[in-house]
């Protein structure tokens, strides 16, 4: 057993060579360090020191298993940590302390600098008064005479002596002493003017110090603003006054007897005098003259031109998908240039002349020329020719005009009407606008459908139609639905057997809808409606004679024109077109693909011959009595519009459902009349489409993915597997954020810990710090006290010696 803690003591410090024999030579080692090396010795000491010490050390127990193996845990040093903790501490504390109040934020102190109601000759001048006051305050720092704003306190009472040598002075005036230097003393008046003079020239005008100076600025303020004052409140006498003389005034202004004018009184015209309408209008033509514009090129204006066709473009598909692309616009939502030179209006007859759209954009410049000539001409002729209001007042005024100067009769009412003649026209021409589609009507009712120049009329009168529609889209667009409510009410009776339904102008008014107005957009205030009356016009009503079947056949071709770029798929015109064909099959045709019946019957005969040109239909031949040879042309015009149908749908993902029945009809057709070209071409056409549909199309299948393995959430074996182990989790990522929480938890309440300790060293610091301010000045204040007793002492001993003193003296 070891001995006790001071033989183990000596124990170690003779072993280390730190008592005893110390000169012993070493013959093994001579190159071996000298012992009593100041280093080495203090090495030495501590360790011995942290041997003897055990309670400066922590071992940590071992938590992994060793096998009943003693493994020594890692050592900590409490202590050192500690002090080495308390130091650091102490260190940034001072640090601290040494930066407080100190900052290293910059602040512009410039006199308005951040003031941005100032501008930046205020903040100069500004700059420059605070800079002169700063000056003179310098300058004057030392002047007794200067005025200070400035004095001494104690307690919040002043300490200044100004109000006794005041008392002392007025004391001094008021007592009746007469010593002979307290009086002044008599002067003669040469000496006298001699001081003022000299006084008048030495003496410097004093500087104004800062509390003058606003005072003076104050009182300014008041004597201004009283000013104003002043003369509002005259401002308001004076209106007052005036209010209530304004009566009398009125009266003595209507006894003033007026000079009558006579009506046909001619004014002698002065030769000299100025015509003001006509110097304005040259000085308007006289116009400043601008720099002109580049000429640009050829391809220049080739590649604006296509940008603005594909802006255009762009703007049509948007539409056509019904996505909103930006602010409202009218109804025709599509501008005239989409349709470029060569539009398939163009090429049904409905033409825009070009040249009287640029003259009409040309009119601003020379309309203001012309005014002075042809102003008096307009003045008689719009005394004689009126704006139509209804179709009875157009019919009137058209009663005495040949048919063929009709376009040029209603040219002249739009130019004379034009709304930069005068205030009204605006509204007077939209009315006007409505009238000319109700005559465009009733033209396609009257006789004059058989003339010569009816086509030639009617396509001038679209034209003028189309360009007043854009600028008085509103009050049409109110119109036709108007008329397209009529039409569908009239649908209605018809189908009961009251009404006769479709009319010639029935018919028109859904052809102008397709000239006047975007037919591919998604939504239309027109087209929309227009669409779901011709819908159910080849819905509900029963075709059983020839002309209703042409009524039907150019029902079905109108809508065709309007889808034909959107290429929507409208079902009704495929039953139609099915019930028809139906119609002139010379046998019954079923199957359960067709779902269509006749409503009639018409035959043909057993060779039918092919017309050289293509079949024209006109809109006057469903109310005219047709002979039976008429019903070939029928035919052949069914089957180019289904050809034209054909066009439109095969692009469709259902074109396989929707030609297998007219493939079935067309088949049935084919052996009727096998030597017919245009039925075996069509019938032909429809195979190869069906075929290229069916060789095209593709099952649906489901969505090919990878093959993801199936997931082991519970492991059969695993060869590390610890059920003691809390944190065990087989799902990695769960395991990864519960790992991830744990750290962040740990962090905190280490941060807290140490956050803690900071608080405890830095109290423990303040109450140091005014333990010694307080001992430091109870100190101050006992060898204070003690000067003051001892200076006391002695005088008091002093005084009793000199007390004693006289006492022995008596």
């Amino acid at each position: 057993m070891a001995g006790s803690q001071l033989k183990q003591l000596k124990a170690a410090l003779k072993e280390n060579g730190l008592t005893g024999q110390t000169n012993v030579k070493r013959k093994t080692n001579k190159k071996a360090p000298f012992d009593s090396r100041r280093d080495d010795t203090q090495e030495k000491i501590n360790k011995i020191r942290e041997q003897f010490n055990p309670f400066d050390k922590k071992i940590n127990k071992s938590k992994t298993d060793t096998g009943d193996r003693f493994v020594k845990g890692s050592q900590g040093k409490p202590g050192a940590s500690k002090s080495l903790a308390e130091n650091q501490r102490r260190a940034a504390y001072e640090a601290k302390k040494s930066n407080k109040n100190r900052n290293g934020f910059f602040n512009d102190s410039r006199f308005g600098e951040n003031d941005k109601t100032m501008t930046p000759e205020e903040k100069m001048l500004a700059r420059f008064t605070r800079e002169k006051q700063m000056q003179s305050s310098r300058s004057g720092m030392f002047n007794l005479d200067d005025e200070s704003d400035d004095e001494l306190t104690h307690y919040g009472k002043s300490l200044a002596l100004n109000d006794d040598f005041e008392q002392d002075d007025d004391d001094l005036q008021n007592s009746d002493d007469d010593d002979d230097f307290l009086k002044p003393k008599k002067r003669s008046r040469e000496i006298d003017n001699v001081d003022d003079e000299l006084s008048q020239e030495d003496v410097v005008p004093k500087k104004k110090t800062k509390a003058e100076v606003m005072k003076e600025v104050i009182a300014k303020s008041k004597f201004y603003k009283e000013k104003r004052q002043q003369a509002q409140e005259e401002r308001e006498g004076k209106i007052d006054e005036l209010d209530e003389e304004f009566t009398d005034v009125l009266q003595e202004l209507g006894s003033i007897p007026k000079q009558k004018q006579l009506i046909f009184e001619s004014k002698p015209k002065d030769p000299n005098a100025i015509n003001y309408e006509q110097s304005v209008r040259e000085l308007n033509l006289d116009r400043r003259a601008a720099p002109a514009d580049r000429t640009k090129t050829e391809e220049e204006l080739n590649k604006e031109w296509e940008a603005k066709q594909k802006e255009l473009e762009e703007a049509r598909l948007r539409r056509m998908q019904g996505e909103d692309y930006g602010a409202e616009r009218g109804p025709d939502e599509l501008d005239d240039d989409f349709w470029g030179q060569g539009s398939e209006d163009e090429a049904e007859g409905f033409q825009i002349d070009e040249e009287e759209g640029e003259e009409e954009n040309d009119d601003d410049e020379s309309q203001e020329a012309t005014d002075e000539q042809s102003g008096k001409k307009f003045a008689s002729s719009k005394s004689k020719l009126s704006c139509p209001n209804s179709i009875e007042d157009l019919h009137q005024q058209l009663e005495k005009i040949p048919f063929e100067e009709t376009p040029k009769h209603i040219n002249k009412i739009i130019e004379l009407y034009s709304p930069r003649l005068q205030a009204g026209n605006k509204e007077k021409l939209s009315i006007f606008t409505t009238v000319i589609l109700q005559h465009i009507l009733y033209l396609s009712e009257s006789d004059e459908l058989e003339s010569e120049s009816f086509s030639k009329v009617q396509e001038s009168l679209v034209s003028i139609l189309k360009k007043l529609s854009e600028k008085h889209s509103i009050a049409l667009t109110e119109f036709m639905r108007e008329k397209i409510i009529e039409i569908q009410e009239r649908i209605t009776t018809t189908i009961t057997g009251e009404d006769e339904y479709p009319l010639i102008s029935d018919l028109t008014f859904f052809s102008l809808v397709g000239v006047l107005f975007s037919t591919s957009d998604h939504y239309h205030l027109i087209v929309t409606p227009s669409l779901i009356v011709l819908g159910e016009t080849l819905e509900q009503l029963k075709y059983d004679s020839l002309n209703l079947l042409i009524a039907g056949s150019f029902v079905s071709q109108i809508i065709l024109h309007y889808q034909r770029i959107s290429k929507r798929f409208v079902p009704e015109v495929a039953y139609f077109l099915q019930k028809a064909l139906l119609s002139f099959a010379p046998k019954e045709i079923k199957d359960s693909s067709i779902g269509a019946s006749p409503d009639t019957r018409i035959t043909l005969s057993k060779k039918i011959k092919t017309p050289k040109e293509d079949v024209i239909l006109r809109i006057s031949d469903i109310e005219r009595d047709l002979p039976d040879s008429y019903n070939v042309n029928v035919f052949f015009k069914l089957l180019s519009i289904i050809d034209l149908a054909l066009e439109s749908w095969k692009e469709k993902t259902a074109f396989v459902e929707i030609s297998t029945p007219f493939k079935l009809i067309l088949s049935k057709f084919n052996e009727f009349y096998p030597d017919s070209k245009p039925i075996t071409s069509l019938f032909e056409k429809f195979q190869k489409l069906n075929k290229f549909a069916k060789d095209e199309r593709k099952p649906l299948t489901l969505q090919s993915h990878k093959k993801l393995a199936i997931a082991t959430y519970a492991p059969k074996y695993e060869e590390n597997f610890n059920p003691e182990k809390k944190s065990y989790d087989h799902d990695r990522q769960r395991q990864d954020i519960n790992k991830m929480r744990a750290q962040i938890k740990q962090e905190r309440k280490t941060n807290m810990r140490e956050m803690r300790k900071d608080a405890r060293f830095e109290a423990r610091q303040q109450i140091s710090e005014k333990k010694d301010e307080y001992k430091k000045y109870h100190a101050k204040m006992a060898s204070i006290l003690n000067t003051v007793s001892t200076s006391e002492g002695a005088e008091k001993n002093a005084y009793d010696r000199e007390k004693k003193a006289r006492k022995g003296k008596k």
